[in-house]
């Protein structure tokens, strides 16, 4: 038996399927739809000014934490290497977070560049903490209710007022790069547990 078929002997084919093929494709696409938006806002300030370009635009940080978020997930799932308790719930939520890093990214704009489209940013960002609470609901995980309240909550207002008040869009990158620390926190413990 091959190292490959030894890995996955005991394990779910949805948790294959998803950990395997969709998660890193998705993921991939968006990490491909950042690097280009890099590169088209590397092109057109080669005059200099690249950097503060890239600092005042807030595509980058929305980009950022969503990379770093989801691939967070990636890692711990690829740790666990899915055992058999990766039943169809679970992949029906991870899906639903596959479209959320799909939405998302094309809200931004990166690829192709348009403006931002705040509203179904803030939407996607919204379902990131409800898929979150379903999944562990079907896992039987600890749910992280606090933190999951916090982001939705942050992701309703700002469906409402982002699209109008810049500042605020700047003040929610903020905020969620502290909720992402928190969560951090939260999964490197749950880490070392396992």
């Amino acid at each position: 038996m091959s190292g490959d078929s030894v890995k996955y002997a005991n394990q779910s084919p949805l948790g294959i399927l998803m950990q395997g093929l969709i998660f890193p494709a998705v993921l991939g696409a968006g990490i491909v739809w950042f690097l280009s938006f890099l590169a088209n806002m590397l092109e057109a300030n080669a005059e200099g000014g690249f950097t503060i370009a890239i600092l005042t635009d807030l595509r980058f940080y929305f980009s950022l934490w969503l990379l770093i978020y989801f691939c967070a997930p990636y890692l711990i799932l690829a740790k666990e290497h899915y055992p058999n308790k990766y039943n169809v719930g679970v992949f029906l939520t991870d899906i639903g977070d596959v479209i959320v890093i799909f939405t998302a990214f094309y809200c931004l704009g990166l690829e192709p560049i348009h403006e931002i489209y705040y509203e179904g940013l803030y939407i996607a960002i919204g379902f990131i903490p409800i898929l979150a609470f379903i999944g562990k609901l079907f896992s039987k995980q600890e749910k992280h209710l606090k933190l999951s309240a916090s982001l939705l909550l942050l992701a309703i207002v700002m469906f409402f007022f982002g699209h109008n008040f810049q500042i605020l869009n700047i003040i929610a990158v903020a905020i969620l790069f502290f909720l992402l620390g928190v969560y951090f926190c939260v999964i490197s413990k749950l880490w070392e547990s396992a």
